[in-house]
């Protein structure tokens, strides 16, 4: 028979451990969508800013998707508008 104090230390344990699934599945949700933001971001900025060796210019110059290369402040802006956006929907 299993003594008060072992008992008690299982429920504790149960306790934490439905405490911290619970923080990790309001937190797992959010870190998805920084990702999302994060991969968006380096894509633009290594197909609309960075130049590359092998083209002289950037990938969405050489496809003819933009005329010129963008700079950092453009990307900077769009993001800006695209977080102004996203607060005035709520």
């Amino acid at each position: 028979m299993p003594d008060a104090s072992s008992s008690g230390v299982r429920v504790e344990r149960s306790r934490n451990r439905r405490v911290l699934q619970e923080r990790l599945s309001s937190i797992l949700p959010r870190q998805a969508v920084h990702r999302k933001l994060a991969v968006a971001i380096q894509f633009g900025v290594y197909n609309f800013v960075r130049k590359h060796n092998s083209l002289d210019t950037t990938p969405a110059v050489a496809a003819g998707l933009e005329e010129k290369p963008w700079g950092l402040e453009r990307v900077v802006e769009m993001t800006q508008a695209y977080w102004v956006r996203k607060s005035a929907a709520k």
